[in-house]
Formats: C-alpha cells, sequence, structure tokens
C-alpha cells in the first residue's frame, strides 16, 4: 500500500494493481485517489500487455517460494523487476524475472538498509554511510547467512 502511494508521488504516470483477490485491488486503487493514473486489473488481464517499464511485487508468496501469476511476456530486457522482499523470500522472484529477459532485477536489501540509515540519522543526527553495510549482508545473503 505505502509503495503504491510512493510511486505516484516519485511521478509513475500510469501504475496498474493486481492482487490476489480484485476486489482488494479496487480498493487499494481507489484509496489512492488518482483514477486517471491508477488502475485495478486481474493478473489474467496481462495476457496482451506490452512495454511493462516495471513489475513491483509487494506480496509474501516469494516467502512460499511463488512468482506472481503474470505472463513472462510482459518482461522485457528493459523492465525492472522490484520484489520488496530480500533473500529468499526474493529468490524465486529474480529468478523468474531474469528467466522471462529482464536485466534489472533488485530485491528489497537495498530499502532496508536505507530505511535504517535514515532511522539512525532521525536519532542520532548523522546519517551512516551505507554501501559497506550493503555489501555485508550481500554477501552474507550469498554465502547463505541465515536472513
Amino acid at each position: 500500500r505505502a509503495s503504491a502511494f510512493a510511486l505516484l508521488d516519485a511521478g509513475v504516470e500510469t501504475l496498474f494493481i493486481a492482487n490476489r483477490t480484485f476486489e482488494r485491488a479496487v480498493a487499494l486503487a481507489d484509496a489512492l485517489g488518482e483514477p486517471n493514473h491508477v488502475s485495478a486489473i486481474d493478473a489474467s488481464d496481462l495476457s496482451d500487455a506490452k512495454n511493462v517499464d516495471m513489475i513491483f511485487d509487494a506480496t509474501s508468496a516469494g516467502h512460499d517460494g511463488a512468482v506472481p501469476a503474470l505472463p513472462a511476456h510482459v518482461v522485457t530486457a528493459k523492465t525492472i523487476c522490484y520484489h520488496l522482499s530480500y533473500g529468499k523470500a526474493a529468490r524465486h522472484f529474480i529468478a523468474w524475472a531474469r528467466a522471462a529477459g529482464a536485466t534489472q532485477t533488485f530485491d528489497g536489501l537495498g530499502m532496508l538498509v536505507e530505511q535504517a540509515a535514515e532511522a539512525f540519522a532521525i536519532w542520532n543526527g548523522v546519517r551512516p554511510e551505507t554501501a559497506m553495510v550493503f555489501d555485508q549482508l550481500r554477501t552474507g545473503l550469498a554465502d547463505g547467512a541465515t536472513e
């Protein structure tokens, strides 16, 4: 929900929201209050979709190894594929996106690190450098560290 608001604030022109239940997608689209920019869709309605710029997966399905029920043809080399989770929870989505042709795939680890840095700055008045923390976490995850 918060990510949808942030995407609109960032200037996304058109946002399609799919959910496991269409009614929940409609409710979120309505709550965003941008009917000229936001539409609720059924994932199966994407069979004719082309030129999808970004797929943002904010579901918990990755924790069970599932990927979105999206047709792979909506992904191109230019499609940004982002999973809100990181580590094991995002692996299947990232693998699906890469297999479909995406060259820009990301998980939520960077967001986690940057949110922690912002919280630290609020409490301490100093914003820490995050590159080293991100690299250490990414290396630990690649080495099989507990998530």
